[in-house]
C-alpha cells in the first residue's frame, strides 16, 4: 500500500489517535491506515467523500459528501467501520464536517447556506445557522465556538475559517 499511496493524491485526510482515514482522487472510497501505514479498510460510497473527521474519541469518523446524493455518514471505528447513522438534511454537498461531542454533530452544506447541529443517534436537527451569506466551504469547532468559511481555495475548495459563532450566547 505504500506505493499506492505515494500515487494517490489524498484530498481529505482525519487523524484518530490509532487511523488514519483519507479520500480523494476522484474515488468513492475511503481507506483506512494504522500509522504504519497498513492498511485496515476501505470504506466504498455511492458517492465522493469530501469531508473527514474523527471525534475527540476517536471511535466515530463523520463524512461529509461531495456528490450526489447529499448526506453526512457517520462510521463506527470501533466497530469495523460499520455505518451507524446517515444526515439527509443537506441539500448539496456538504464538505464541513465534526463534533462537537460524541453525540452531536456539526455540518456545513455548500449551496444551503446553512450549518446543522444535529444529534447523530436520532438524526435531529437541533439547532440551525441559516443565511450565512455564502456557500461554506469549511467548518472547524474549538471548545463553545463553531467557525466557517465562504471562500473557495485551490487546495480542494477548503479555505480559511472566517466567522464564527460562539454557541453559549449566540454572538457572531
Amino acid at each position: 500500500y505504500n506505493e499506492y499511496l505515494l500515487s494517490f493524491k489524498a484530498a481529505f485526510i482525519a487523524t484518530s489517535q490509532k487511523h488514519i482515514a483519507i479520500s480523494g482522487d476522484g474515488s468513492n472510497e475511503i481507506y483506512i491506515f494504522d500509522y504504519n501505514l497498513n492498511k485496515i479498510k476501505t470504506i466504498h460510497n455511492n458517492n465522493e467523500p469530501w469531508g473527514l473527521k474523527y471525534n475527540k474519541n476517536g471511535d466515530k469518523l463523520i463524512v461529509g459528501m461531495g456528490s450526489p446524493p447529499p448526506s453526512i455518514n457517520i462510521y463506527d471505528a470501533n466497530n469495523n467501520y460499520n455505518k451507524v447513522s446517515s444526515f439527509k438534511k443537506h441539500s448539496n454537498f456538504t464538505m464541513g464536517v465534526g463534533f462537537l461531542d460524541s453525540h452531536t454533530a456539526v455540518s456545513a452544506g455548500g449551496d444551503n447556506f446553512e450549518i446543522n447541529i444535529w444529534n447523530i443517534n436520532t438524526n435531529k436537527v437541533i439547532t440551525k445557522i441559516e443565511s450565512v451569506a455564502n456557500r461554506i466551504w469549511s467548518v472547524g469547532i474549538s471548545g463553545n465556538k463553531i467557525a466557517w468559511g465562504n471562500q473557495w481555495s485551490d487546495t480542494n475548495g477548503k479555505g480559511k475559517l472566517e466567522k464564527f459563532i460562539n454557541i453559549v450566547n449566540f454572538k457572531i
